[in-house]
C-alpha cells in the first residue's frame, strides 16, 4: 500500500511540475551566406528546393515527397512519408519577398508546429534565421519533452542551414540568373 501511495504522490508531483514548465518552446538557429538575398530566399520559398539542402532529405533518401501545384510562396505545400522520419505536411502560410517566410507543420498524430524564416542582407551577405515553434499544450509528458526540444531539433536546423549555405554558395552565376528570371 505504501508503494501505491508513493507512486501516486510521485505522479502528482510529476504533473504539477509539468504545468510550471513553459507551454511554448522555440528552437532558433541562423547562418550567414555570401549570396544575394533573392537567391537564398528562393531556395526556402520553393519547397521542392528543400531536397537540395534539408537535413531530413539527406537522412532518408527513400522519403516520398508530394508537392502542391503551386511551387512556391503562400499556400505552397509539401508532404512526406518515410519509414525513418514519419509523415507530415509543411505549408507556407506567409511569404514576404526577401524578408519572411512562415510555415505550418502538421505531423498528424505526432502534433503540430510552426516555422519562421527571417532574411536580411548587408554588403552581399544574407543572414537567415530559422525558428521552430511548438506548443506543448497541457499534456504533462509533452511539457517535459519540451525541455529537450532544442537538443533534439537544434542540430537538424544547424545542419540544414549549413547545407543551405553550401548549396547556395555552390550555385554558379548561370544558375543564379535562372533563379532570378
Amino acid at each position: 500500500m505504501k508503494f501505491v501511495k508513493y507512486l501516486v504522490f510521485t505522479f502528482a508531483i510529476f504533473c504539477a511540475v509539468a504545468f510550471l514548465l513553459p507551454k511554448d518552446r522555440y528552437v532558433s538557429r541562423s547562418v550567414e551566406i555570401e549570396k544575394e538575398i533573392d537567391v537564398v530566399f528562393d531556395q526556402v520559398n520553393t519547397l521542392k528546393n528543400w531536397e537540395n539542402w534539408s537535413a531530413w532529405s539527406v537522412s532518408d533518401s527513400n522519403t516520398v515527397y508530394q508537392y502542391s501545384k503551386q511551387e512556391s510562396g503562400k499556400n505552397a505545400w509539401q508532404s512526406w512519408s518515410s519509414q525513418s522520419i514519419g509523415e507530415g505536411k509543411l505549408t507556407i502560410v506567409e511569404s514576404k519577398n526577401n524578408q519572411l517566410i512562415e510555415t505550418s507543420l502538421d505531423f498528424y498524430d505526432q502534433g503540430k508546429g510552426a516555422g519562421k524564416w527571417e532574411f536580411s542582407q548587408r554588403k552581399g551577405i544574407t543572414t537567415v534565421k530559422w525558428t521552430y515553434h511548438a506548443n506543448m499544450g497541457y499534456n504533462p509528458l509533452a511539457r517535459w519533452i519540451g525541455l529537450f526540444i532544442d537538443g533534439m531539433l537544434g542540430q537538424s536546423l544547424e545542419q540544414s542551414l549549413q547545407s543551405l549555405q553550401q548549396y547556395c554558395s555552390s550555385l554558379s552565376l548561370d544558375e543564379t540568373l535562372e533563379i532570378e528570371l
